[in-house]
């Protein structure tokens, strides 16, 4: 809190440190014009300044995951918000809502079953917040 920080040297023989050299090289391919004629050459964005939060936003999106299995709704398909409400799991005799597992949830995967005893729906949930939030 306040000191500078000084990064070890990669090797007894070099001064460069770790601070020097780049721990991941990110490249990409700049499509400007690929489908227009008369399309215009200047540049609309920088990728250099998106990239890494990109990266580290979609990293965020799969922190939280969530596998269960419902009864059968084939209204639902990946990709799909839906909302979720769990009980809170203590020893009180309330049935309060979880307010950091409930919430809005985005379908990564899921799939139906059907035989001669039932059917039910088996879904691998994520999102990248906790907590609900109500609109």
């Amino acid at each position: 809190m306040g000191k500078d920080i000084t990064l070890p040297k990669i090797s007894d023989d070099s001064d460069k440190t770790l601070g020097d050299i780049p721990s991941r090289n990110i490249t990409a391919v700049m499509d400007i014009g690929t489908l227009e004629k008369n399309a215009s050459v200047k540049d609309n964005a920088d990728p250099t300044k998106i990239f890494s939060q990109a990266m580290m936003r979609y990293n965020t999106t799969l922190t939280q995951t969530m596998s269960l299995t419902i009864p059968s709704n084939t209204n639902l398909r990946a990709g799909d918000i839906i909302k979720c409400q769990f009980p809170r799991i203590d020893r009180s005799e309330k049935s309060d809502k979880d307010e950091e597992q409930s919430g809005l949830y985005m379908i990564k995967e899921l799939c139906h079953f059907f035989d001669s005893s039932g059917s039910y729906t088996s879904l691998k949930l994520l999102r990248d917040t906790f907590g609900r939030k109500e609109k």
